[in-house]
């Protein structure tokens, strides 16, 4: 068994590496030498979860050395799942076996003849995965895994019993046992489906032939989940006497400064003040080492500078320090009007961030240049791109958490998602073929994370029910429909509209349609039934070769369901593009009374009546305008 696919080295990484963990490293060596099924490992935020978890990946490769527990996991690890709360891929169940099953299958030619075995034996449309799933930094804490898969009409527990426990189990015993390493599952809560990822995973945790390897907060939604006999281990209530992994850090960052004493004493102080947190000792001391007069005045007197009191109060810092909020009118205009809505923007996107041209779009600035310069005035709490001009993203998941969900957050989330998903709709409306992925991949998501939560006071629900009716106006346009099935597949466009309907079925209580919904908003169940329908033909479709497929399938089904609204939709968008439909002009079904009365009250010359009696007859116009009856036996 080979490794997983070794990760990009991060960005964010620093110099002197990944330092201390070691006796976490021991305890996973030990877990993979025994029996349990599920080690899960916790952590607040910036306690090094995620760092951690690359870490493990990294060990994995046969040539990342010969401790323990590498070698453990060099024959074990066999794939990672990074969930992150701006990727909706990482956080919906239904992709979770897909991924985990690519990277198993790429891994183990034992594993990949079972699935293929098992989905032509239980599956009429088998599930086709194709190429390798892979597993790759983009940030500390920060994983994007990718595969290319093509979904059916399956559950996820469905997909997971199917293209995981099966498997797994016909290969049972050959080798040790294969191990997925689930990162940061907490940013799950909260995603809309039938079915979490939680319960997922949990439903496969009895399943012997695999182990699992999860980090998370220690967020009792998750933990009580999980099964009781799962072994545990907490980054900082587990941690053993006379051990401190972060003093080791911040001792090895100022190590190479001249006047090491006191160096060594500031280390020790931030250490102590960090309590555990990797992040808040990582800023405090980046932030330290940009500033000469700052460094100089603590080489001095290591004990003279206040240190902020936690990690959001190093973030409340920064923005005061770097972005000077208060400190002058100019300042405070810039902060309102740029840096405000810029980091509300980022903290709110989701993958793979926004470009610099999408965030000028999105806050109404005419310039690149600057949306560039505020980009610069952030970058030390932004991810890094290669390209300059993005995509742009929040570093860290804690920092994105107190931009919008601190006492401190600058703005409502629920505010700040509405006006991204009105600015895409404003540009794209009547022109989503030419929208970028972004728009028309998270139009959607923007949407439903703008409906905020159940909770919302009474005062704001009219404004809750305009939002949900913006949403189902586009989940009723069929250019929108048509444009992301074409550029994403089917699966994503029901995935779009399956989150809409579980949204709506959390949030009903709490909604007060308080206007008129527009006409979409009666038939996107309709519409969902139709896509559902026509999926198997549209997971084959080529936009390229066969353009009008999609309206099409769905004018035709449309008029097999009845719903004439959306078949009309459909066939002027078809008209519009000259394309050829059909026209229904019969139609099975009940028969009329008044139509009967027709076709049974004529009588023809030369019928004997006694033949004619109760019977139904159906009349046929040729060419030349002759009648045939025709008796209906």
């Amino acid at each position: 068994m080979g490794p997983p696919e070794q990760p990009r080295a991060s960005l964010r990484d620093g110099p002197v590496g990944f330092v201390g963990r070691r006796w976490v490293l021991d305890r996973v060596a030990n877990w993979l030498g025994g029996s349990s099924p599920i080690l899960v490992i916790t952590g607040l935020a910036g306690t090094g979860k995620s760092a951690l978890a690359s870490r493990l990946v990294e060990l994995a490769d046969p040539s990342g050395g010969a401790s323990a527990v590498s070698t453990a996991l060099s024959s074990a690890l066999a794939a990672v799942h990074f969930c992150r709360a701006s990727s909706d891929v990482s956080l919906d169940p239904a992709w979770f076996a897909p991924l985990v099953s690519a990277q198993l299958a790429d891994r183990l030619p034992a594993f990949a003849a079972a699935r293929d075995e098992e989905l032509s034996a239980q599956m009429a449309e088998p599930v086709t995965i194709r190429g390798t799933a892979i597993a790759e930094v983009v940030a500390q804490g920060s994983w994007n895994v990718g595969a290319l898969v093509t979904l059916t009409e399956l559950s996820a527990k469905q997909l997971a019993d199917r293209l995981l426990r099966r498997p797994a189990q016909h290969v049972a015993g050959e080798g040790p046992t294969p191990v997925v390493l689930v990162d940061a599952l907490d940013e799950s809560i909260g995603y809309y489906a039938a079915v979490g990822l939680i319960e997922v995973l949990v439903s496969l945790v009895p399943n012997a032939a695999l182990r699992w390897l999860v980090t998370t907060r220690p967020d009792p939604r998750v933990l009580n989940a999980l099964p009781d006999h799962a072994e545990r281990l907490d980054l900082l209530e587990d941690c053993p006497v006379g051990v401190d992994d972060v003093a080791d850090y911040a001792q090895a960052r100022m190590a190479t400064l001249s006047g090491a004493s006191n160096a060594q004493v500031y280390a020790a102080r931030v250490a102590k003040a960090a309590r555990g947190n990797f992040l808040y000792a990582r800023h405090v001391l980046d932030s330290l080492l940009v500033d000469p007069d700052r460094l100089t005045a603590v080489l001095t007197d290591p004990d003279a500078a206040a240190l902020p009191a936690d990690l959001a109060d190093v973030y409340r810092q920064f923005l005061n320090r770097e972005l000077r909020r208060t400190a002058t009118p100019d300042a405070s205009h810039a902060w309102r009007h740029i840096y405000r809505p810029l980091l509300a923007t980022l903290a709110a996107a989701f993958d793979p961030g926004l470009t610099a041209h999408q965030l000028s779009v999105l806050l109404g600035i005419g310039g690149l240049s600057e949306v560039r310069d505020a980009l610069d005035s952030c970058a030390q709490l932004l991810d890094p791109p290669s390209d300059p001009d993005g995509p742009w993203r929040c570093y860290h998941e804690s920092f994105r958490r107190y931009l919008l969900y601190s006492k401190d957050r600058i703005d409502e989330p629920g505010d700040i998602h509405w006006r991204i998903a009105e600015a895409l709709v404003s540009e794209w409306d009547g022109a989503w073929d030419n929208a970028d992925d972004y728009s028309l991949g998270h139009a959607v998501g923007h949407h439903i994370a703008a409906m905020g939560a159940p909770d919302m006071p009474r005062r704001r629900r009219r404004e809750l029910a305009r939002r949900r009716a913006e949403l189902q106006s586009l989940l009723g346009d069929l250019e929108f429909l048509e444009a992301k099935t074409a550029r994403f597949g089917i699966d994503a466009t029901l995935s779009d509209i399956d989150r809409s309907l579980r949204w709506q079925e959390a949030r009903h209580e709490t909604v007060e349609p308080t206007q008129p919904l527009p006409r979409n908003s009666e038939r996107i169940p309709g519409i969902g039934r139709i896509l559902e329908r026509e999926a198997h033909h549209l997971r084959r479709w080529d936009p390229g070769k066969e353009a009008a497929l999609f309206s099409q399938q769905v004018h035709n089904r449309a008029l097999e369901l009845r719903l004439e609204d959306v078949a009309a939709s459909a066939r002027r968008r078809l008209s519009d593009r000259n394309e050829p439909f059909i026209q229904l002009q019969w139609r099975r079904g009940p028969n009329s009374a008044p139509l009967l009365r027709t076709l049974t009250g004529e009588r023809s010359k030369g019928m004997d009546d006694s033949e004619e009696q109760g019977l139904a007859w159906a009349v046929q116009v040729t060419n030349d305008g002759n009648v045939i009856w025709v008796r209906l036996s």
